[in-house]
């Protein structure tokens, strides 16, 4: 996770190969990641997880987490 983070892009799940969101389960993996910056500053990921073999994620929920994202990353400038 700290690698999505680090990238500070936009990670969604091929299928077939989902990143776990627990190292010690492997049945709940991250589906979209989205970095929550603020003045060029990594603050945190919106993310979005789902079941192992779940279907992609939708534009609808890839829209979601960036906007949930940036709305965080501006609320936290001042």
């Amino acid at each position: 996770m700290a690698s999505v983070m680090d990238s500070r892009k936009l990670y969604t799940a091929p299928t077939g190969t989902e990143m776990p969101l627990i190292e010690s389960d492997d049945d709940i993996c991250v589906s979209v990641a989205a970095p929550i910056l603020s003045e060029g500053d990594i603050l945190g990921c919106v993310v979005f997880a789902a079941k192992r073999g779940s279907a992609s994620p939708t534009e609808v929920q890839i829209k979601l987490a960036t906007a949930v994202a940036s709305f965080l990353g501006k609320q936290m400038e001042c």
